[in-house]
């Protein structure tokens, strides 16, 4: 590991700062060295201007408890966001790509900072030792951390890489054309890994896109996720294409998928329902449950001395 001149670091930092909007540190070591990384975060704190983010990749297990401290008590919720990359949680796979990494401890440093930094958590799926039950687990997990985005990608394998050197070890088939993706291992098949891309799309359009945030927690929590996910994915094709489709239509197969899968559960239905008329600005048509009567509203109305000239307020009977 190299380190460039700090007084370099900040001239470029604060010029990338006065003329940018979201400045991405790349690097993973980013966080190695602890006063490195206070240091830099306090030159921040002292020149950014109104509307900067900045996005550190950080190796999570090993964040000093100091910048854990630091965090808290110096930096404003919304100002950083931390992209961690934990791949997998099957430890075989992680050695097996030369990755050392300790969940609890990436866990730990999470839960402590998510009440400052925006989680942008990273899973791969196809790593050597990697099988269907790994992934399902890793997916189990991660998501229970609740991060602001969850990304799923797909192993690929670039010229010169140490895994397209192995691939006839694993038995990887992978595209010849960029970005080189995996297509079927030993692993998982190629059934097992289109199914997987359903999962990620209905992962993308209802937690990474904001649309279903309590409902998909109640789930994580009551049911599993993955399972959730890949079976709402495939409703979701069967009736629109992932990437043609409106709003309605994003609530309306969520709705109709509930009702068909989770019957019994009232709560996940009120979910549903609670998150369509959060993910409006303007309050929307109703859908899925009826608001109050015009008799009920005003009474609430008057309980809580609601300024109903100014705004329109969607009232619903919640029973959880």
């Amino acid at each position: 590991m190299r380190y460039l001149p700090i007084e370099d670091i900040k001239s470029n930092l604060l010029y990338l700062m006065q003329n940018g909007r979201v400045i991405k540190f790349l690097d993973r070591t980013f966080n190695v060295k602890k006063d490195f990384t206070i240091d830099i975060f306090k030159f921040i704190l002292q020149n950014h201007k109104p509307g900067n983010i900045f996005q550190f990749e950080i190796t999570a297990d090993i964040v000093h408890p100091d910048i854990v401290k630091f965090i808290q008590e110096h930096v404003p919720p919304g100002l950083f966001r931390f992209e961690i990359g934990i791949q997998t949680v099957n430890q075989k796979a992680n050695l097996a790509v030369s990755r050392k990494q300790n969940f609890e401890k990436t866990s730990a440093v999470i839960k402590q900072l998510d009440n400052k930094i925006e989680m942008h958590l990273d899973l791969i799926v196809g790593l050597p030792y990697d099988e269907w039950s790994d992934i399902k687990l890793s997916v189990e997990e991660v998501f229970k951390l609740f991060p602001s985005e969850l990304q799923l990608g797909f192993l690929k394998f670039l010229r010169g890489t140490p895994m397209r050197k192995k691939s006839d070890e694993h038995g990887y088939l992978y595209d010849p054309s960029p970005p080189y993706q995996l297509i079927e291992s030993k692993y998982l098949s190629k059934t097992q890994l289109q199914q997987i891309t359903i999962l990620e799309e209905a992962l993308e359009i209802y937690w990474n896109k904001k649309r279903a945030v309590n409902t998909l927690q109640y789930i994580a929590v009551n049911y599993s996720i993955f399972d959730f996910l890949l079976e709402l994915g495939n409703y979701f094709i069967e009736r629109k294409d992932f990437h043609r489709h409106s709003l309605d239509d994003v609530y309306d197969i969520l709705f109709d998928f509930v009702i068909n899968t989770y019957s019994e559960d009232n709560v996940v239905k009120q979910l549903v329902a609670v998150d369509y008329f959060l993910h409006h600005k303007i309050k929307p048509k109703a859908r899925y449950i009826n608001e109050l009567t015009q008799q009920e509203r005003n009474k609430v109305i008057e309980l809580n001395k609601l300024n109903h000239h100014q705004y329109r307020f969607a009232m619903l009977p919640l029973y959880f």
